[in-house]
């Protein structure tokens, strides 16, 4: 709610809701998300329930992955239940719950070859240009930097560059997907509704 507050208090109207590490799954959480939604007229939220954990992770021998995966698949379809009975739009299906930080080329692609069967499909990814360890740390003489320790620090550049492929565009092109935004989705479904 805080976060929610403060970015109101800024007069910016949030978009969409998601919970940082798939928070939002946890049944407590859950159950709160359409009070929340509906009280600062939120009009989309993420619902990570990922269709084909078998075919995007297992196949590659990712045992863990898959097992984590399948704990959060159970829990996103009780959440998937909750979001259902309200009016706010969410994706069909979402691909990366069980890849944070090692999604490569051929996992998209294949996220991409089960996106042509929805409507909206969402895509979890963790980009970002290459950062030093002690860029954007604090520092002072008596204490040494620190900084946040980010376990997919080392593979966010790996992602940005499948995103900036030239791959990417004609893949997309090929099945006719398009990128979007949540908000101009659950703009769309306001105008189809009425």
């Amino acid at each position: 709610c805080e976060q929610i507050e403060w970015m109101c208090d800024q007069n910016k109207r949030p978009t969409h809701l998601n919970g940082h590490q798939y928070l939002e799954l946890i049944p407590a959480i859950a159950q709160l998300i359409p009070s929340l939604l509906s009280r600062y007229s939120i009009p989309a939220v993420r619902v990570a329930l990922e269709p084909d954990l078998s075919r995007s992770v297992l196949r590659r021998g990712r045992v863990f992955d898959w097992s984590l995966g399948l704990i959060k698949r159970h829990f996103a379809k009780r959440f998937h239940r909750v979001m259902r009975m309200t009016s706010a739009c969410f994706p069909d299906q979402y691909f990366g719950t069980a890849a944070a930080g090692r999604v490569d080329e051929p996992m998209l692609l294949c996220f991409l070859d089960c996106a042509e069967r929805a409507k909206l499909t969402e895509i979890g990814l963790h980009p970002s240009s290459p950062v030093s360890r002690f860029e954007n740390s604090e520092w002072s003489i008596n204490q040494p930097p620190r900084e946040w320790d980010d376990p997919i620090r080392d593979s966010r550049p790996h992602e940005l560059e499948i995103l900036c492929s030239q791959t990417l565009p004609s893949e997309l092109l090929k099945r006719r997907l398009k990128l979007g935004r949540l908000k101009e989705s659950a703009a769309k479904g306001r105008s189809d509704a009425s």
